[in-house]
């Protein structure tokens, strides 16, 4: 699939080694290639072109995923897989423009810098280190947004994490809970709050997480950001 000729509609990313100036992958790279999978590339990341576009993509763990551009434009919920180390994604409010295709090249030590084309622009990316587990970034509070409203301006629920094991909520109305257990599996985080059952999947750079509180779905950021 070509990359298109108009801005912000198709993208061409090869993940790996800057120091390949062949602009290819090397040996050990094209065979990794084909095993990333969409968990390996969750989370932020921040690109940069020549072009002087700039901005960040958001790779959410349940497979949703948000483009946000330096102008201020944000588009949210848009679906993304990856498939024998090449990563798809339609974005509808582009129209017609609107297809992404990605070549995937990750490193065995999980580099996670990228270097490609956007939009006939010679493209920088970068993602922040990776964690084994959550239990390297989730002290701190995150702030959760409704999977349907992603644009609110504030969050409808802050929850925050201590590494006891231990965690508290509260409710953009006031209503809160003032300590709850909660128990760690890689990067998954599951707990019994008074609201109902506390489920959350971070993606490996701790910047982002897919959560459900009770019924309702969010996702969530550090409020770091």
């Amino acid at each position: 699939m070509a990359i298109a000729d108009s801005c912000w509609s198709r993208a061409c990313f090869c993940f790996g080694s800057n120091n390949d100036s062949s602009g290819g992958a090397s040996e050990l790279e094209m065979r990794h290639m084909s095993t990333v999978k969409k968990s390996d590339i969750t989370g932020l990341w921040s690109f940069q072109t020549k072009g002087s576009h700039s901005g960040d993509i958001y790779f959410y763990p349940d497979g949703n995923a948000g483009l946000s551009l330096a102008t201020g434009r944000t588009i949210y919920n848009w679906k993304y897989d990856v498939d024998a180390g090449i990563l798809r994604a339609v974005i509808p409010e582009l129209g017609d423009l609107g297809s992404l295709e990605a070549k995937l090249y990750m490193t065995m030590t999980g580099d996670s810098t990228g270097a490609g084309k956007f939009c006939r622009c010679d493209l920088e990316m970068s993602r922040s280190a990776i964690f084994l587990e959550a239990s390297g970034y989730i002290e701190s509070t995150w702030n959760f947004y409704p999977v349907t409203d992603m644009q609110a301006p504030d969050p409808v629920v802050s929850v925050t994490f201590e590494l006891e094991g231990f965690g508290s909520l509260k409710f953009a109305n006031g209503v809160s809970q003032e300590s709850f257990a909660y128990e760690l599996n890689g990067h998954n985080c599951n707990a019994s709050t008074a609201f109902g059952k506390l489920s959350m999947q971070f993606s490996p750079d701790g910047q982002l997480a897919s959560c459900q509180l009770g019924p309702t779905r969010y996702q969530a950021h550090p409020v770091s950001w």
